[in-house]
């Protein structure tokens, strides 16, 4: 399993992201620690994303 290639492909893909954060879809070869991690990874980066936005204007 190559994680680039996994989150890659999640940032092209939204909504997978968004079925796999709902628990409606799961991601091959990643176990559901993993797969939470990543997740949550994503989490944090629009909440940082949000604030850096907030704060630039």
């Amino acid at each position: 399993m190559n994680i680039q290639k996994l989150v890659s492909y999640l940032v092209e893909n939204p909504s997978a992201l968004n079925q796999v954060a709902h628990g409606n879809a799961s991601l091959l070869h990643v176990d559901q620690v993993t797969a939470n991690i990543i997740v949550e990874g994503f989490k944090k980066e629009d909440t940082i994303r949000s604030i850096i936005w907030k704060t630039a204007g």
